[in-house]
Order: C-alpha cells, then sequence, then structure tokens
C-alpha cells in the first residue's frame, strides 16, 4: 500500500503453540542400577515435563547447558500433558503423587524406582482422574489366631446387638504390630460390610490403611478413598473404605460452611465407623490444634502428646451427624478409656505386649510359629552421671533432659546445645569414653553395657532413633555429630526428620529408606526426630529408640517405644528340608533412657493399668501383672555403681514412691522448697523482730539493704515488664543486678531448710512431725546448725519464704521412701499416721489421693444425728470440716458431729460410695 510504514516481522515475536508433555528417560548408568526401596528390580526412570521438545530438555539436564551433541540416554515415554477430554493439564507431580501412592520408591529429584509399565499406568490413572493400582505384590497370609479372636469375638457381639435402638461400639485395646487394620478389613469381609469410615487424628496412618487393603487377597476389588482421592461412583456396590482425619470432617470454608466432601460423608449409610489411634487428642483441644495451619512438627507433637479423647468425644461425634450401623474402637493405649470404664468387659478385645510375647514363647503348632518375627525389647535405663546432670536441674532440683538439650541460636542464627560441652561429653559416654571420668563409683567388673561401645549392642544400634525435645534440638545434634572431631560419629548417616522441611507424615519416610538401603547391614544411620515417624509408618532396620525427650504419659512413651519393634526378616533357602523358611534379622530391640525414674514409672503404668485378658482372667496383682511384664520386657537399670535387673518390687517401688533416695536428698537442696517472692519479701522487711534475727546471722547482715534494692528494681521495671516493652540497656542492667541480688539471696535462705533432713533421723517415730521433734527435744541443736531459732524459722514459713506444703511432701516421701527398709525389722509395722514438717496425714486416705480415687476439692458426705454433714479433701492430704483441717475421717467424723464410737471410714460417703468401699 503506497505510503504505508513496512516492518520485516521479527523471529522473536512469534510464538509456537505450547504443547506441554510428560516424558520419562533413563541412561546407561541408571538403567540397571538395583533397586533399594524394598522392592525388587533394577532400572531407574526420571519423569518431567515441558512445553518444548522433549530430547532438548533432556540433553539441558543431562549437560547443564545447550550442547550440540546430546549425553547418553533413552526416552522411554513422551505423552501430552492433558486429560482424557483434553480441557486441563497437568504437571509432572501430579504422576509422582500417583506413584508414591502405589508403593513406588522415590529415589531423589525426579528419580523413580519404577518400569516403564508403572509409569504408563501412572500417567493413564492421571489422564482418567483415577487411582493407581498397587504396584505391591498380594499377600494370601491368613489371620493370626488373636486376630481371628478379636473378629469372632467383636463380630458376635454387634450381632447380638443388631437392632438396638442406638448403634453398637467395641474396643481393641491392641498393640502395635497387633495388626489392626488387617484385622478389622477382615471383620468388615465377616460382617459382610461394603461401605467402611475411618476416622482419626493421626492422618499419617493413611498410609497403613492402605497398604494393609491393597497388599492382600483378600481385599481385591475393594476400594479406597481418601482426601484428594474421592471416589467418583458411590452407587458401585463394590466394597469402598474412604479414609478421613477429624479435622478434615470437621472443616469448613472460609465463610463456616461445611466443606463439599464433609456432606458426601454425612450423605452415605456407613456399615461402620472405625475410630483409630483412639487414645489420641481429646475433641476440643486436639481438634483446635490440628485444624490450623500445618506448621512443621507442631502438630505431630500436639496430638502424640495429648491424652486420650475426653467425655465430650461421643457428643462431638454425634454432632458430625454420621449414620453408621456399629463403632468399632483402636488403640495400642487407652488407659484412660479403661480407667473409666468407658466400654464394659463384653465390649473390649485386649492384645497387649505381654500377650504377644507369651504367645511367641509357648506356641506350640502347627506350622512355624507366627510370632517369631516380634522382637523382645529391653530397656536400658542409665543414671546421667553427676557431672553433667547438674548443669540441667529443674525447679525441683531433678535433672530435666528439655534443659539438657536446650539450644541458642548462634551469630549466624544457627542452631546450638547451650550445654554443648556437656552433650559432648555424653556422646562420647555413648561410646565408653571418659567412663571413670563420669561414674568414679563404677569400676571395670560392673561396668554396664553402654549402647555404641558395647559390642552386642552396636549391631542392634547400626540403625537407631534419637527421640528429641525439639526441632533445634533435632539440628543442633546433627551439626555436633557432624564436626571434623567426632570420626566415630561422622561414620553414621545422620538424617533430621523434623521441622517443615522434613515433610508431613510418611512424607518423611522416603530418605531415611533411602540411607538404610536395601542392605541395611552395609550402612550405618541415626534418625533424629522430635515427633515425626512415630506413628504410621514401619522401619524394620531401626533396632533401637533413644528416649531423650520429656513424656508424661504412658500413651506417648511406649507409641515411640513400639516404633522399633517392627519386624526386620527375609526368606532364606532351606537346604535340607527344601523350599524356604522365614529368617529373623531382628531377634532383640532397645529402648535406652537417661531419665531411670521417669521410664520406671511409665512402665509401671503400662504394666498395671494395661492388662491382658489373661491378666484380668487370673485376677492378677500390680505386682503379679509387672512381674510378667519384666519376662518378656527385661529392664537392666545403672545407678552410676553398677548395673542390676530390676525385680516387680523394684518397679513398684517407682510407681508408688516416683523418686529415688538421691533425688529425695537434692530435693531438699534445691529452691523448690522456696517461694520468697515480692510478698514474701515485704512480709520480712516488715516484721522487725525477725529482721533483727536474722540481720545477726554472717551470711545475712545486709539483707535488709539488698530486699530493698531488689523490690525497689522490680517495681521500678514493672511497667514495661507488664506491657513487654523492651529494656533499655540501663534497664537491662538494672534488671541482671535485681536477679543476681535475688539469686543470692534464694540461696543463702536455701542453706536453712538444707539442715532439715538431718532431724528425720533423730527418732523411731514416724508419726511424729519434725517440728514437733525439734520443738520437743531439739530446739538447740536446730539453732546450732540453721543459726536460727525454730521461732524465727516458723515466721520465715508464715510469710511464705519456704513452702509449708512443699516441705510437708518432701518429708512425707522420705519417709516412704525409706518404710521398706524398716520393714524388715521384726518389731516395725507400718504407721497409721504419718508426720510430715509440721502436719500429720492418715496413710490410708493419702492411698486414695495418690491413686486419684479422691481429689482435692472432692466433696465428702455423712449422715449426722442433726442431718447431713460435709466434709472437704484438702490439698495436704486431709479432711476440712467447717475450714478446720483433720487428719483421719474418723476426726472428721467426730468434728462433724457424729456420734462416739464413729468409724469414719464407714460414715462419709464420696459419690453414694463408704470410703471404706473406694479400697476395695
Amino acid at each position: 500500500m503506497a505510503g504505508a510504514s513496512t516492518r520485516a516481522a521479527q523471529p522473536s515475536t512469534i510464538k509456537a503453540v505450547r504443547q506441554p508433555k510428560i516424558y520419562a528417560y533413563t541412561t546407561p548408568a541408571y538403567e540397571a542400577r538395583e533397586w533399594v526401596g524394598g522392592r525388587a528390580g533394577q532400572g531407574l526412570i526420571k519423569i518431567g515435563r515441558t512445553d518444548r521438545d522433549a530430547h532438548a530438555r533432556i540433553r539441558e539436564q543431562l549437560a547443564g547447558v545447550k550442547m550440540p551433541d546430546a549425553a547418553a540416554y533413552t526416552l522411554l515415554f513422551c505423552q501430552p500433558a492433558q486429560t482424557a477430554d483434553g480441557q486441563r493439564t497437568f504437571s509432572d507431580g501430579a504422576l509422582h503423587t500417583k506413584l508414591r501412592a502405589a508403593g513406588v520408591t522415590q529415589v531423589a529429584g525426579e528419580w523413580y524406582e519404577a518400569t516403564l509399565d508403572e509409569v504408563e499406568q501412572a500417567y493413564h490413572a492421571v489422564c482418567a482422574d483415577k487411582p493407581m493400582g498397587s504396584v505391591r505384590a498380594r499377600a494370601s497370609f491368613a489371620p493370626r489366631p488373636e486376630q481371628a479372636e478379636a473378629v469372632a469375638r467383636t463380630a458376635a457381639y454387634f450381632r447380638a446387638q443388631a437392632g438396638a435402638e442406638r448403634a453398637p461400639e467395641f474396643l481393641w485395646n491392641a498393640k502395635m504390630r497387633f495388626g489392626k487394620t488387617f484385622a478389622a478389613y477382615q471383620l468388615a469381609r465377616e460382617m459382610g460390610w461394603t461401605r467402611i469410615l475411618v476416622l482419626t487424628y493421626k492422618p499419617a496412618v493413611s498410609t497403613a490403611w492402605r497398604d494393609d487393603l491393597e497388599g492382600h487377597v483378600d481385599f481385591a476389588g475393594w476400594r479406597f478413598a481418601q482426601r484428594g482421592g474421592e471416589p467418583q461412583d458411590l452407587d458401585d456396590p463394590s466394597p469402598l473404605v474412604w479414609f478421613a482425619s477429624f479435622q478434615d470432617l470437621g472443616g469448613t470454608d472460609a465463610e463456616g460452611r461445611h466443606k463439599a466432601r464433609n456432606l458426601r460423608l454425612a450423605d452415605i449409610d456407613w456399615d461402620a465407623v472405625y475410630i483409630d489411634e483412639y487414645h489420641f487428642g481429646a475433641w476440643r483441644q486436639a481438634a483446635r490444634d490440628l485444624y490450623g495451619a500445618d506448621s512443621g512438627d507442631t502438630n505431630e507433637k500436639n496430638a502424640l502428646e495429648t491424652g486420650d479423647l475426653d467425655e465430650d468425644f461421643r457428643a462431638g461425634l454425634a454432632r458430625l451427624a454420621l449414620r453408621s450401623g456399629a463403632y468399632l474402637y483402636l488403640s495400642g493405649t487407652p488407659f484412660r478409656a479403661l480407667t473409666q470404664g468407658d466400654f464394659l468387659e463384653d465390649q473390649i478385645f485386649n492384645w497387649t505386649y505381654s500377650d504377644e510375647q507369651r504367645a511367641k514363647a509357648t506356641w506350640a503348632g502347627p506350622g512355624e510359629n507366627p510370632y517369631r518375627a516380634l522382637p523382645e525389647m529391653m530397656l536400658l535405663t542409665y543414671e546421667m552421671p553427676e557431672g553433667l546432670a547438674e548443669v540441667a536441674r529443674n525447679a525441683q532440683a531433678y535433672f530435666s533432659l528439655s534443659e539438657f538439650f536446650r539450644t541458642e541460636k548462634n551469630l549466624f542464627g544457627e542452631q546450638r546445645f547451650v550445654h554443648e560441652r556437656e552433650v559432648q561429653k555424653w556422646l562420647d559416654l555413648l561410646r565408653g569414653q571418659g567412663f571413670g571420668e563420669q561414674w568414679p563409683e563404677a569400676t571395670n567388673p560392673e561396668r554396664p553395657p553402654l549402647p555404641f561401645e558395647d559390642t552386642r549392642l552396636l549391631t542392634a544400634l547400626q540403625h537407631s532413633l534419637w527421640y528429641l525435645p525439639t526441632v533445634a534440638a533435632c539440628e543442633a545434634m546433627a551439626e555436633l555429630l557432624g564436626r571434623q572431631h567426632n570420626v566415630f560419629w561422622r561414620g553414621y548417616d545422620v538424617l533430621v526428620v523434623a521441622g517443615t522441611g522434613a515433610g508431613i507424615g510418611p512424607r518423611a519416610l522416603p530418605p531415611v529408606e533411602r540411607a538404610i538401603g536395601r542392605i541395611p547391614q552395609d550402612t550405618k544411620t541415626i534418625t533424629l526426630t522430635c515427633g515425626k515417624l512415630l506413628t504410621g509408618v514401619t522401619v524394620p532396620a531401626w533396632g533401637a529408640i533413644l528416649m531423650l525427650r520429656e513424656l508424661s504419659s504412658p500413651e506417648s512413651y511406649f507409641q515411640a517405644a513400639f516404633r522399633v519393634q517392627s519386624p526386620w526378616t527375609s526368606t532364606e533357602i532351606d537346604s535340607v528340608a527344601g523350599g524356604e523358611r522365614l529368617y529373623v534379622h531382628k531377634e532383640q530391640c532397645f529402648v535406652i533412657d537417661f531419665a531411670p525414674n521417669r521410664a520406671l514409672r511409665l512402665l509401671a503404668e503400662y504394666g498395671g493399668r494395661l492388662r491382658s485378658d489373661y491378666a484380668l482372667a487370673a485376677d492378677q496383682s500390680d505386682e503379679d501383672a509387672i512381674g510378667e511384664l519384666l519376662d518378656y520386657l527385661p529392664v537392666l537399670c545403672f545407678d552410676g555403681g553398677a548395673m542390676h535387673e530390676l525385680e516387680p518390687a523394684d518397679v513398684i517401688d517407682y510407681l508408688t514412691r516416683g523418686l529415688s533416695a538421691s533425688m529425695l536428698a537434692r530435693r531438699w537442696n534445691s529452691q523448690e522448697l522456696l517461694t520468697f517472692d515480692l510478698t514474701a519479701m515485704k512480709k520480712v522487711l516488715a516484721n522487725g523482730d525477725l529482721l533483727a534475727s536474722l540481720e545477726g546471722v554472717p551470711a545475712f547482715r545486709t539483707i535488709r539493704d539488698e530486699i530493698e534494692a531488689v523490690i525497689a528494681r522490680t517495681e521500678g521495671l514493672a511497667e514495661k515488664a507488664a506491657t513487654g516493652a523492651k529494656l533499655s540497656k540501663a534497664e537491662q542492667a538494672e534488671k541482671k543486678e535485681r536477679d543476681r541480688l535475688r539469686f543470692d539471696l534464694r540461696e543463702k535462705l536455701r542453706h536453712f531448710v538444707v539442715r532439715i533432713p538431718a532431724f528425720m533421723y533423730l527418732t523411731d517415730n514416724r508419726e511424729k512431725t519434725i517440728r514437733e521433734i525439734i520443738e520437743q527435744d531439739e530446739t538447740d541443736l536446730f539453732r546450732t546448725v540453721t543459726s536460727l531459732t525454730l521461732d524465727d524459722f516458723d515466721q520465715l514459713v508464715a510469710a511464705d519464704v519456704f513452702d509449708r506444703g512443699k516441705m510437708n511432701d518432701a518429708v512425707w516421701k522420705f519417709r516412704q521412701f525409706e518404710a521398706p527398709s524398716l520393714s524388715y525389722d521384726a518389731d516395725h509395722e507400718r504407721e497409721a499416721t504419718l508426720g510430715g514438717w509440721d502436719r500429720r496425714r492418715d496413710e490410708r486416705l493419702a492411698a486414695l489421693i495418690d491413686a486419684e480415687w479422691l481429689k482435692p476439692g472432692d466433696v465428702l458426705t455423712g449422715l449426722g444425728p442433726a442431718g447431713e454433714v460435709h466434709a472437704t479433701v484438702s490439698t495436704d492430704y486431709g479432711l476440712l470440716v467447717g475450714g478446720v483441717r483433720y487428719v483421719t475421717p474418723t476426726e472428721a467424723a467426730l468434728a462433724a458431729g457424729a456420734p462416739a464410737g464413729t468409724d469414719g471410714w464407714l460414715f462419709w460417703q464420696p459419690n453414694g460410695r463408704g470410703l471404706q468401699e473406694l479400697e476395695g
């Protein structure tokens, strides 16, 4: 056109139509690589996506830069990255997800231990938006006897309840490795169920539910659904197992409406609802913890540490409006459900560790022992050396694992242990270095088997799990183990499965499996965790767990401990009889604990509270039940002098006392018995006579000035402390000086109370309080050893400088501890009452309170001549009537107006039952 401006088309402005492709290739270096992820086979395949030419993209990956000649590779697969209808594209990640879910091992990045056929299956599953079938070979084993018994008893109960107004409920109290998922599926087969909903607070267990369904011939044709893989056709009559977590089920959208998937679940008539991991997470609190956004290990920690479902659980379940014909509850540690009587005896099937090991020991055939692969556990406890423990005392003067492994960031923002020097010495001690220095009382003939020194333990600990307090502690431990001077520890592949980078639940497992490899005897690993991989995963090669965090509940402790009890087997050719037989690699596994008192207390609770059906039928005592547990779970305890195997009575002692003699002695040397807060300081200043007496003691000549300085500095900083405002440098210096003065004062005062235990040995009359002993016979001695009069000391107690309640408790515990040794004296009889610091308690009443049959604040009712009267359980093992504390139930009954000769144990009725009934 005349006058028109023309411009040559630039190649850069011409854009080709985008054609997304999924491609897969291998290289000569990887096409013959043996698989190590658990399946037999060879060859690694890399799966990717590109919008360009697949060959060009692969050459870029292999060479790192564009080159005219391609490196050697074989393109195995290249197909459009579009769904069957052509309306949607997808990424290579969609294939990765399908392959992992089907059981294919991801080696690194986008490389997989897979065949070309499996890659094609994953591709077609993504295109059709359908699940990919499992690549695992289906097993054909029969249920073990106890699994068959659980199915039979549960089925009989459900059938007997047919037509009941309320859906029947049943509890399986079955330890880990019972095979609850397989047995639960067998129950569904027995009952003819085709619609099963599995609910849990622990989403990580979904892998076990899917693997068992897809791994056995009995369940061929069954479907498995979960979040992200909901079934498209609910009218399909084939059996459907739908797995959901409570946070999925209770979830709402941004406007508070129930999510669509939740509405679908509520529309289905379920044959049964299975509540898995029943002991986890009280309905309200665990839901709040788990509904929140993913925050690394926090969710897993909260779920692991939460107790049983609370009384609101069934109400919460009812609010979900599910329609179900039956409910099956599954748990390995349902302590609360059993102790509170949530289920009747005919609604419970029990299978404990003792049951399992007894069956293993007494198997008489026919056929091979089905329990032979289940390892025996052994608990090894070590008293932390005093030189290391001293840096990590808590307020009660007890060794604290949380403090010992506490961390802080260095200048580069990296986590390091605050007590790094002591942690390093502890690492050295694990392998026998510095033994004589740390435990000078132990002689060589009594040297205990140390975890990474003893040759028998070294093979068991070739692959171990270390359970630490925090993500930061895991990071700091990995760094310390990898330092240049730790040549021994650098021989282990250390894996940190903690924090958001490690993945949630089963996603944290592949790096561990890769490090252990196909032949675990050829590798060595240490897995550091603070909660991950403790539920729903199996690592056969783990032979020991080091309990390096403070766990207060037996549920949490044994859930973690049983993680290393997974069988590790293979098959071997029987050259004599022909065929194959089972070869057991791991016959024993170990729990290693450096907090013996905690470990033994939880062991006693586990043995005493989780009774097997065998123990219940035999009406075993606590000691007998714990004795049976120790028959199959030996406990070796090293106390710094020698290692010895514990008897049931030893464990019972820990259960009833909870403290060792050395811990009791240290308690009097701690600041736990002091209060001495700002209020107490002001009370001391206001007491001129007391202040004058204290100033007469050399260490307290300036006490008036020191207390006034602490009060002034505290009040000066009070406003900023209340608002959390940042302190200036001058104020920080003031605070530091205030804290130093307060610490010094408390240390000086502690020297008064540390002398008290000496007076416990001055009389055989244990019913007397220590104060009575001093007042009646030893006032001069008291003044000599403390530099105070008894009246001065009483005034310090009245001013709340010393904690009266804790002093009484410390005396009671000490006297409880020495009672067994006194019982060897033929003339000794157990006291009806026991003296504390300044109060006595009734030992029968104290036993009910310690066992939590009675709790402080409980109101007891009695019927006197003038009508109904009441007594309240006090916080110091007494009974309050009209605000006055009485020691025994009979004293309280008489004070309430009961006639002379009344037996208080029959008079008082807590919750309609006599006190005497509670004892029985």
